[in-house]
């Protein structure tokens, strides 16, 4: 059953604020320009993981890609690099 003050165990409710990893949302959303994008480091993390473990029963090799093109933020690139991922590129100016 999924908590009415939690979802996924990301996302929050504390108090009058809602909570993404423990960011109050709101107030980011009075400090920055809208619309604007967030992204959950544990998400990013959880999701690739979760990806790592189903593959893991697959037989032969294999790599996982990051698609850059999808998103080439740094912070995101990171993540990716730390979990050993490699990463697509589509053109040199991506490089």
């Amino acid at each position: 059953m999924v908590s009415l003050n939690s979802i996924q165990g990301f996302l929050r409710i504390g108090g009058d604020k809602l909570l993404l990893d423990g960011v109050d949302i709101i107030g980011l959303a009075g400090e920055t320009p809208t619309p604007f994008y967030i992204y959950s480091k544990s998400v990013v993390k959880k999701n690739i993981e979760n990806l790592k473990s189903i593959l893991s029963g697959v037989e032969g090799e294999y790599k996982i890609f990051y698609a850059m093109k999808a998103f080439s933020d740094s912070r995101i690139l990171k993540i990716v690099r730390n979990l050993g991922l490699g990463v697509e590129v589509v053109s040199i100016g991506e490089l």
